[in-house]
């Protein structure tokens, strides 16, 4: 279903999805999804945010700011600066010697499932959708413990507030579960985030939060509350139209390459 918010900006909302009762009332908010009706109960209650495209409203006066799906570096004031298009997303484009988003890779890592299908899908719904929480573990009540060396996979991972984020699994596990997440409903593709959904969220945030420089606040708050979010209600430490944790101290699994041998 495509609705549209106070200032006329689109959003399209999955089937079997809901606006989350404290979703923002316009793009530039937060627009917040809840899955509402699953079946397995495990996604149900899991929540997105609407990341927009091109041009976004964000007055009556038909104000707005233009964001391009990209891949971009920021300077120390913040500013961003577009490496890559999404149109040239087939090139093989390093960004800072080393970071490369591939449709193949030799290396063993793991690349986006189907990075043409994301790219199309999301300028075509002028949009695209990105984990409001960091992905938890849907039975921990405090942080999980691991002595061997092998990935945690047993957790189910839900996008939930109030969950310990997962913790001790690979990229290449991560992005297995990120896949399964909706692997029976037509409706949704779901997958590991990839550098180009990343990086214009951090645009969008920039854009609309207030906080110009957000993409310099690496490591925001140095430890996670006990609720397993690096937020505090009072203070809003890191929490960014209505996107929780992304300047948090949990380091983030993408689909990006990083090619030094090192």
């Amino acid at each position: 279903t495509i609705i549209y918010d106070e200032y006329n900006n689109q959003v399209k909302v999955p089937a079997g999805f809901k606006l989350a009762e404290d979703s923002g009332k316009d793009v530039t908010k937060g627009i917040v999804i809840e899955d509402a009706n699953a079946e397995d109960n495990n996604t149900k209650g899991n929540q997105y945010v609407w990341i927009p495209l091109g041009k976004v409203y964000k007055n009556e006066q038909k104000d707005y700011e233009e964001i391009e799906l990209g891949r971009y570096t920021f300077a120390n004031n913040g500013i961003e600066k577009i490496e890559q298009s999404a149109e040239n997303y087939t090139k093989v484009i390093s960004i800072e010697d080393y970071y490369q988003e591939l449709i193949t890779s030799n290396y063993g890592n793991q690349v986006a499932k189907n990075l043409e299908d994301f790219i199309t899908k999301a300028k075509q719904s002028k949009g695209y959708y990105i984990g409001r929480y960091e992905v938890g573990d849907a039975d921990a009540t405090e942080a999980r413990q691991f002595e061997l060396d092998t990935s945690n996979t047993e957790a189910i991972p839900v996008i939930k507030k109030d969950k310990w984020p997962y913790t001790f699994v690979s990229t290449i596990d991560a992005a297995t579960l990120a896949k399964s997440l909706y692997s029976e409903n037509s409706s949704i593709e779901s997958d590991l985030v990839n550098s180009y959904a990343w990086d214009t969220a951090i645009v969008f945030i920039q854009k609309f939060s207030g906080d110009i420089d957000y993409s310099q606040q690496n490591m925001l708050q140095n430890e996670l509350t006990t609720t397993g979010n690096a937020h505090d209600e009072e203070n809003n430490y890191d929490v960014r139209c209505n996107i929780y944790d992304m300047a948090g101290n949990t380091r983030e699994s993408t689909t990006e390459t990083y090619t030094d041998t090192k």
